[in-house]
């Protein structure tokens, strides 16, 4: 929940940066597409990095820790695998998205370049 939390947070920001730009289409679109692509690279670096991270320092940690009985390195290991998998799959759909948003902008430079 607090992968997707913040994921939902930085769409509503890339958003409101494409509706300030809809008065050019295009430039909308691609500043859209960049900053998804960014969101999906950053979201692969800190999936790659959470092994490694300390898992008290973690929201997750917040939410369950009175919750797990579990000892400290079986209780790292599992938060610290269960965020990787949340950070690469967030990423993986945010890829989808930003792949989705540079199709369109290579088929609208075509359609217009064409006419």
């Amino acid at each position: 929940m607090s992968v997707r939390r913040a994921c939902a947070f930085s769409l509503f920001a890339i958003w409101v940066i494409m509706m300030a730009l809809v008065y050019d289409p295009m430039m909308s679109l691609r500043s859209g597409a960049i900053l998804v692509t960014l969101m999906g690279a950053i979201l692969m670096l800190k999936g790659y990095r959470a092994p490694h991270r300390d898992h008290r320092r973690t929201e997750v940690w917040q939410a369950v820790k009175s919750e797990l009985k579990l000892p400290a390195e079986q209780a790292r290991a599992l938060i610290n695998a269960t965020l990787q998998d949340a950070y690469f799959h967030h990423a993986t759909l945010v890829g989808v998205g930003a792949l989705a948003l540079w199709t369109t902008i290579v088929v609208l430079g075509l359609v217009i370049a064409l006419r």
